[in-house]
């Protein structure tokens, strides 16, 4: 009735004057032209949320993350046979997935700790300090005074003479106050929890029964051909 009601009324208001009935249709085809572009799916997620810094910052830290588009494959020595056929079988896998023929579908494997995977991380921590860094040490940092300044000063110019100096540079000259410390701890006792660790040039387990592959898939692969490659890739494991 209320809707029947609003109806009537507006059709006494604007019977006769058909000036006010194109303006009406006017202002719905304006209503309409603002409404479509909302009205779209969205394939990715972060477009479909709404802008905010907040998810801003933890798009840009997924997207730039090292390594966070590599699939792991492990390889483990059944109870009984050499705990080394487990690395056997890592670099029979390698080979075959670093065959020319693999490299359409992958562009990397390998089951040696890349040290461009490391330098990439360390530069993203860098690059990313105020949302990595602890609270506590940017506090610390903000509070410091001329004396604790001239201390830190001192402290980094004897690093940097020291016999490791040259391999510390870029750390300490990128985070020369140590707020990334905090950061790097958690890194290294998550790692130590998952039980994961480099063994003679090898991702291994802390038992050493099992040996990790890092693939990273070709970026230009449609979803058919990433589904196909999982299938390869279980195909190619030995039974």
């Amino acid at each position: 009735m209320a809707m029947g009601a609003w109806c009537s009324a507006l059709y006494e208001r604007f019977s006769g004057r058909p000036v006010r009935w194109i303006a009406l249709l006017v202002l719905w085809a304006a209503f309409v032209a603002i409404s479509l572009p909302r009205l779209r799916m969205e394939e990715d997620l972060f477009e479909a949320l709404p802008s905010d810094p907040v998810v801003d910052r933890f798009r840009e830290l997924l997207s730039s993350t090292a390594g966070a588009d590599r699939m792991i494959v492990g390889f483990t020595a059944d109870e009984g046979t050499p705990a080394d056929s487990a690395l056997l079988a890592a670099d029979r896998f390698v080979q075959r997935w670093s065959a020319t023929e693999a490299k359409g579908l992958v562009d990397v494997a390998e089951n040696a700790p890349d040290p461009a995977l490391f330098d990439a991380l360390l530069t993203h921590g860098l690059a990313h300090l105020p949302l990595l860094a602890d609270t506590i040490s940017l506090r610390s940092l903000a509070g410091m005074d001329s004396a604790q300044v001239d201390r830190l000063v001192g402290k980094i110019h004897e690093a940097l003479l020291a016999p490791s100096g040259m391999v510390l540079e870029p750390l300490l000259m990128g985070d020369p106050a140590g707020t990334l410390t905090p950061f790097f701890r958690r890194m290294r006792s998550q790692a130590d929890l998952g039980g994961i660790r480099a063994e003679q040039g090898v991702y291994t387990d802390r038992a050493g029964r099992t040996a990790f592959v890092l693939v990273r898939p070709a970026k230009e692969l449609s979803d058919p051909q990433r589904q196909d490659l999982v299938l390869q890739l279980r195909e190619s494991m030995p039974g």
